[in-house]
């Protein structure tokens, strides 16, 4: 129970209306209004970045000068409207009684003027503070690129040089191979390219199997039938999609090819070579056709250039597989050992761009005070936003990832409402965890607001593409931040590798 009596956790909603509701009647005992009877007044700030914040910026202003703000119960904010929506409740934080002066007028630490300034000179958020710059921003981003791929690379080579040894009492049918080369072992890929063979040959029993369900009256529901649809579908996708991987041994010899045609000396080396490169820069030649056509990404030409590059990214991995010896050296050997050891103690979200993300944010809109030295702005939790303040309530609303639920609804979705607030952190999937136990009570405001903000991620709407998701989970190309469901957060902690 928190100090509201509220329970640690809900698994509905009406336990939190409930805390919510007694939450602004002592919010409005403090700002010297009646008690709350059916006239709840909430105030919206919608998401678009720092164009968002800066508008939103000039409402609140607005809104305080004209001395509605605080008739206000409840502040909703997303994204970009969350920057300026979390600044207001950092500084109401450090301004109980609200004088008749802006809190945006208060002074910043060290003589850095008002925060208004502060804001203003912090608009490039990602560069704005002293010694950042675009070039902090790159090394930042290559910094978490570099560290994930020394995680899950050398697993990943791994797991293809496996592919590559031989164990079937059969060999490689040479006729697969390109003319001037030849293929042994390699039984792990051949069991890819026999699945997806299988796949392919399994597809026309199902296309009869599909007409004679859908052909008679009464034989199947349209549910059963628009299943089977479904599966004829995944079928034919696993199918070339395994035998794209089955054939990389046969591509990855494009050396032999061409020392085959062409006699002189780099000819195999270039062939190798290219043999990666070409469906990569094939990948980004369709990604440029993608943008050429107006394109936001998410067209035929981006998905067959992501998925290109994907391809391109494979072939590399397996050169760099089937050198045997390297792969028995102590280097490697001790390649392994950073890559267990890095994936044992460093959290993902800390490493990522997430991370330089938050910090940015929280420097740029929750400002040190002047006269206030000892809280860190870092630090400071959304759970010490209290009603005797006399502050609306914070609502800090974010996407729930579910697209890979068991529940049908919720994956076709793909995602679902959660919000941070002072009392209750949750949404209806996972229901509502305490403010003081969610995240073992260490859930900050500037965490709270980045999240709302996480605006790129493996596996969301847009890059819910295989081969995007691939790409960017291996580059760790995220802003999001991997939780605790809040329906398990009172279980010990789990390792979150």
């Amino acid at each position: 129970m928190n100090a509201l009596g509220a329970p640690d956790y809900a698994a509905d909603f009406e336990p939190v209306r409930s805390a919510e509701r007694e939450w602004i009647t002592q919010r409005r005992a403090a700002a010297g209004l009646p008690p709350v009877n059916d006239d709840l007044v909430g105030l919206a700030f919608s998401g678009g970045g720092i164009r968002s914040a800066t508008f939103n910026l000039g409402v609140l202003q607005a809104l305080e000068a004209a001395g509605v703000l605080r008739q206000v119960d409840v502040l909703s904010s997303v994204s970009g409207g969350g920057y300026v929506a979390s600044c207001y409740q950092w500084l109401r934080a450090h301004a109980p009684v609200p004088d008749e002066h802006s809190v945006f007028a208060r002074k910043v630490a060290g003589g850095n003027g008002s925060v208004l300034d502060w804001l203003r000179s912090h608009g490039k958020y990602l560069i704005a503070q002293r010694g950042f710059s675009l070039w902090t921003l790159i090394a930042s981003v290559l910094a978490a690129i570099f560290v994930n791929v020394m995680v899950l690379g050398p697993p990943l080579l791994i797991a293809v040089y496996g592919l590559t040894l031989g164990w079937l009492p059969f060999a490689w049918p040479q006729w697969l191979a390109l003319p001037g080369s030849s293929i042994h072992d390699h039984h792990g890929f051949l069991l890819l390219l026999m699945s997806g063979a299988f796949c392919l040959l399994l597809f026309p029993l199902a296309a009869v199997a599909f007409a004679v369900l859908a052909g008679a009256d009464g034989l199947a529901s349209r549910a059963h039938i628009d299943r089977w649809r479904i599966g004829m579908g995944r079928l034919l996708v696993a199918g070339f999609a395994l035998i794209g991987l089955g054939l990389i041994p046969v591509l990855a010899r494009l050396g032999g090819l061409v020392e085959h045609m062409f006699s002189f000396e780099e000819a195999r080396a270039l062939g190798k070579h290219l043999s990666y490169l070409m469906p990569a820069l094939g990948g980004v030649a369709s990604l440029m056709m993608d943008k050429r056509k107006g394109g936001a990404g998410r067209g035929r030409w981006a998905m067959v250039g992501v998925t290109l590059l994907a391809y391109g990214v494979l072939i590399l991995c397996y050169h760099l597989a089937v050198g045997h010896t390297w792969l028995h050296s102590t280097g490697f050997a001790v390649l392994l050992g950073l890559s267990l050891l890095l994936a044992l103690v460093c959290n993902i979200n800390r490493v990522s761009i997430h991370a330089y993300y938050r910090a940015r944010l929280g420097v740029a809109f929750m400002p040190r005070l002047e006269g206030d030295s000892t809280t860190d702005p870092d630090g400071f939790r959304l759970d010490r936003i209290g009603p005797k303040l006399g502050a609306p309530l914070p609502l800090i609303n974010a996407t729930l990832n579910t697209t890979s639920s068991a529940n049908t609804t919720l994956a076709s979705r793909q995602g679902a409402s959660f919000f941070f607030s002072p009392l209750y952190s949750g949404s209806t999937p996972t229901g509502f965890r305490n403010g003081e136990s969610f995240a073992d009570g260490h859930l900050a405001l500037s965490n709270a607001f980045s999240i709302s903000g996480a605006a790129v991620d493996p596996d969301m709407v847009d890059t819910r593409a295989r081969a995007m998701s691939f790409l960017m989970a291996l580059f760790n190309l995220r802003l999001g931040y991997w939780s605790a469901n809040p329906k398990f957060a009172d279980r010990r902690a789990r390792f979150l590798p």
